[in-house]
């Protein structure tokens, strides 16, 4: 099992404006007991309830949910306990895309690839898509 990654596969799903926190400062954050580290925009702070439930109803809240204060911009991610090898990442990628984009079909994919980070090869991908964007009348 030297080539798997972990019994958990994180998976970080980026909804964010083309041109939103292209330019911005960024702060460490962990998750996992430390296990996982990342930068995240300064302007994302723990996403509340009441916008996860507008945003997102009836779904359960993952581990991540970061937001800007108008809920515009999100950085989710989440725990899945897919075992996957390292050689597997580049189709599980895509397989989690096309998953995606079977509920959202104006999911438009930014960016997407499998680098090493740290030394252990990572999935990722950038997209944006239609969200609810206003909250509370604002």
């Amino acid at each position: 099992m030297k080539n798997n990654i972990s019994k958990f596969i994180i998976t970080f799903i980026a909804i964010i404006p083309l041109l939103s926190l292209s330019q911005t400062k960024t702060e460490k954050a962990t998750l996992l007991n430390g296990k996982v580290e990342f930068n995240s925009p300064t302007e994302l702070t723990k996403m509340s309830n009441e916008i996860w439930n507008t945003k997102y109803p009836n779904r359960p809240k993952p581990i991540l949910t970061l937001s800007d204060e108008n809920g515009e911009v999100n950085l989710i991610g989440d725990i899945t306990n897919q075992p996957v090898l390292e050689s597997q990442l580049d189709s599980y990628k895509d397989f989690q895309i096309s998953s995606l984009k079977r509920n959202h079909p104006e999911l438009i994919v930014l960016n997407r690839g499998v680098k090493t980070i740290n030394g252990k090869k990572t999935g990722f991908f950038k997209f944006t898509t239609e969200a609810i964007v206003e909250l509370d009348g604002r």
